[in-house]
């Protein structure tokens, strides 16, 4: 595994990767957690408020969050396709769908 994935002590084979989504200031406010589960041949993700340490709900609350009215939504919905786009080129996954 490589593209900056580190690997987590268990007694699977995990890697995990955190990148920076969106930044305030100088601070990430919101990032991307990767997961990448070599036995299953999976990798998943969560995006994260920095602050709190829990799930960014803008980004999973499709019902009422809009990406046309939230600025910040918008960006990490951008900067995640980047990161996934990159991570497909660098050979790590195969395919992905856009948020």
């Amino acid at each position: 595994m490589n593209y900056g994935f580190r690997k987590r002590k268990s007694k699977e084979i995990i890697y995990d990767r955190n990148v920076p989504l969106y930044k305030y200031k100088d601070k990430t406010v919101i990032e991307v957690r990767f997961a990448a589960f070599m036995s299953y041949g999976y990798i998943g993700y969560d995006i994260i408020d920095s602050c709190s340490g829990n799930l960014y709900s803008a980004f999973y609350d499709r019902e009422w969050s809009n990406s046309r009215e939230n600025n910040v939504l918008r960006i990490v919905q951008k900067n995640l396709n980047e990161e996934l786009h990159n991570i497909k080129n660098a050979g790590i996954i195969e395919r992905y769908e856009e948020v």
